[in-house]
């Protein structure tokens, strides 16, 4: 098929990549030469299409499927065109993978890449009661509410995830910063004393210290 495609023979191309698939019809490596071809033949809407298949695979791996959404999103103009069939794909992903951060932060994306602020800051809260609990999820969530300055969720939010991390010094120092901002001095310092003990770097105390 490629050879054909090289010369611009796109019907003969296109028969041999069928005989091809019709010979291994699950072939993996068959599948992706001929969505190389179609990116290559600027035939976007094949090459999202086939794309889809790729995704719908189990023996391609995560890593590998994330590289190449963030490939197709690169095209800030093939992400507004086709902006359907691309978030078909994170929402492919996010369902194929849960609790996968790499997942969920593709699907929280093409929320965010919509104007779609609070939805995708939802995908990061319906993934709060991961067992194990990530904490880069909790991470996301604090920082997000802490960016849109809504302090009681910022508390909210650090408390659960203190119980899930009580000895995390970066969780009481994020919350220290967000009760001195609110001038609620008392519980600041006391939030400051407890990230100064659970610190495990001398460098992370200077930090806190310095905050």
């Amino acid at each position: 098929g490629h050879m054909y495609a090289s010369q611009n023979k796109d019907s003969m191309a296109l028969a041999s990549f069928e005989r091809a698939r019709e010979l291994n019809p699950t072939g993996v490596d068959v599948l992706g030469a001929l969505n190389s071809y179609y990116k290559n033949k600027g035939d976007m809407l094949n090459y999202v299409a086939t794309a889809r298949q790729l995704f719908a695979r189990p023996e391609v791996s995560l890593d590998t499927k994330a590289s190449f959404f963030r490939e197709i999103t690169a095209d800030r103009n093939l992400y507004r065109d086709y902006y359907g069939a691309v978030k078909d794909l994170a929402e492919i992903l996010y369902k194929a993978y849960p609790g996968e951060k790499e997942a969920i932060d593709i699907y929280a994306d093409v929320h965010f890449a919509k104007g779609e602020k609070e939805e995708g800051i939802q995908v990061y809260k319906d993934n709060l009661t991961l067992d194990p609990p990530n904490k880069e999820v909790f991470n996301q969530v604090i920082g997000m509410e802490t960016a849109l300055q809504r302090t009681d969720s910022v508390d909210k939010y650090t408390a659960l995830a203190l119980e899930k991390f009580p000895d995390d010094a970066e969780l009481y120092q994020q919350r220290a910063s967000s009760r001195t901002y609110l001038k609620r001095y008392k519980e600041a310092a006391e939030d400051y004393r407890s990230a100064l003990k659970y610190a495990t770097s001398d460098s992370m105390r200077s930090v806190i210290l310095c905050s």
